[in-house]
């Protein structure tokens, strides 16, 4: 009888620290609220952008417009194109500096905003922070996966929640898509 219970016993403990780990590890959901939170931990108001002089004219613009029209893949450096009601404009990630996104007008070669993720963006939950060409906090955007993250304006409301490829605003009208070229 001893054997039996210690054996049930040895049984129980076993399965509880199995469920604690499952519990820990599970997804975590973020309501509007909660990512709000997050994503303005710490953020910057305004930043100097003297380390990003060399980035205000895209250096490959003619090719990078071409590239957008064509589907051209470049080995360092990932384009997307956007649409946003009537703007248009591409973004580029260079894969030697992947900490920075930096977004240009299709239109004329300016630096419109500059997106700056946290280190360690291969786990989630991240941010991302976008600052305007002169360095002025304009949104934060807190990616809870792959495939969901918010983006808040600078007084901290929802622009967007994006799922997948498609965003909406708050009140769930799709308001945007993202095309990837560099796939």
């Amino acid at each position: 009888m001893k054997k039996f219970l210690i054996c049930i016993l040895l049984l129980i403990l076993g399965v509880i620290p199995a469920y604690s780990v499952t519990v820990l590890e599970g997804n975590v959901t973020y309501t509007e609220e909660t990512a709000r939170e997050e994503a303005f931990l710490g953020v910057e108001q305004k930043i100097s952008m003297d380390k990003f002089k060399s980035e205000i004219k895209d250096k490959n613009y003619i090719e990078n417009k071409k590239a957008l029209k064509s589907g051209r893949v470049f080995s360092d450096r990932i384009i997307q194109y956007f649409k946003i009601g009537a703007v248009k404009a591409y973004a580029i990630t260079y894969l030697s500096k992947p900490q920075y996104t930096y977004y240009y007008s299709t239109l004329i070669n300016n630096l419109l905003f500059l997106d700056i993720s946290e280190d360690g963006i291969e786990d989630f939950p991240y941010k991302v922070i976008r600052y305007s060409y002169n360095g002025d906090l304009l949104a934060v955007g807190f990616y809870v996966s792959e495939d969901e993250r918010f983006l808040f304006d600078k007084d901290r409301n929802l622009l967007s929640h994006w799922i997948g490829k498609e965003g909406f605003n708050k009140k769930g009208k799709k308001i945007g898509e993202i095309e990837n070229i560099s796939d």
